[in-house]
């Protein structure tokens, strides 16, 4: 394991008061995988670390917030064009990791209604700054790509944006570390 992964838990444990944040995890354990995936805030920035496993069909780990929460400097992606973050990621055994940017319509009473679009970038080691229009993001139903629908149809609509991963390694930890997370 790479020292880097300890360093959010040793600031959690650290410090008397963390940043408020409203994003939280759902890891594969939803669905009874064991994947395990944490997220906080601090010093600014999103850490998001953990691990992915296979066992009993698991194998993703996500963290998300509501759009318009309090820690966001956006109430909605009504008129928006993309979004643009500046990113770092500990690398894989054999190379970067594959993360997502998921943007959703959420539907409370329904799951089966919801609409999901995703980008996917691989972060490298050190500090990069990542757009991505809109028109990049792709539809997908149960992390399965489709063109049923077009992410520019519902801007309005977007009700939750998260970051996810499913590479399917199971051998490293992963960490990810996301600052300035905006709508252009």
């Amino acid at each position: 394991m790479k020292l880097s992964l300890f360093i959010p838990l040793v600031a959690q444990a650290a410090l008397w008061r963390t940043e408020p944040a409203s994003w939280t995890t759902v890891n594969d354990d939803v669905m009874g995988g064991k994947s395990k995936g944490s997220v906080m805030m601090y010093d600014g920035a999103l850490w998001f670390w953990g691990k992915l496993s296979p066992e009993n069909r698991g194998g993703f780990s996500s963290c998300r917030r509501s759009v318009g929460a309090s820690d966001s400097a956006h109430s909605s992606y009504a008129g928006m064009n993309g979004v643009k973050f500046t990113a770092k990621a500990e690398q894989g055994t054999n190379g970067p990791r594959t993360f997502r940017v998921n943007v959703s319509v959420k539907n409370s009473w329904n799951w089966l209604m919801t609409k999901t679009f995703m980008v996917e970038f691989q972060p490298t080691q050190d500090w990069k700054n990542y757009s991505f229009g809109f028109e990049e993001f792709t539809y997908t139903w149960m992390a399965k790509p489709s063109n049923k629908y077009q992410l520019a149809d519902f801007l309005a609509e977007i009700n939750e944006e998260a970051f996810f991963l499913y590479d399917k390694n199971f051998d490293d930890n992963f960490l990810l570390t996301v600052k300035d997370f905006e709508l252009y």
